[in-house]
């Protein structure tokens, strides 16, 4: 039997480069941010905030500036949202390393690899 993935209630899709991008907020923050191959089925109702979040990545996608002051509150552990915010700390157009990244939050590379992979925005 194949596995059945269990979407959230997304409340804004909007259509981009790569496929579909759906948006999910709880409380005025997003809470999910994520990429699909097909816009799904059904959504929640339409959210002003994730309609704006929309907004402003297709204008990202079509060449504009990253999109800056989108307020997101993602489900996750104390130490994944420590690594997030850590993330959103970064300036635009820089990189930095899992390495670079542990070791300003005294952490283990792996872990802030594991974090970031489950990084819903």
């Amino acid at each position: 039997m194949a596995d059945i993935e269990v979407l959230p209630e997304f409340h804004a899709v909007c259509p981009a480069p790569f496929g579909w991008v759906a948006v999910a907020v709880e409380e005025d923050a997003v809470r999910e941010i994520r990429i699909l191959g097909q816009p799904p089925e059904r959504t929640g109702i339409p959210e002003p905030l994730a309609e704006t979040v929309c907004r402003k990545l297709q204008e990202w996608f079509a060449g504009g500036d990253w999109p800056q002051g989108i307020p997101v509150n993602p489900e996750g552990t104390a130490y994944q949202k420590k690594v997030w915010q850590a993330l959103l700390r970064i300036p635009s157009g820089e990189t930095l390393t899992y390495g670079e990244l542990a070791r300003q939050l005294s952490s283990g590379s792996r872990a802030i690899g594991g974090a970031c992979r489950r990084n819903p925005v």
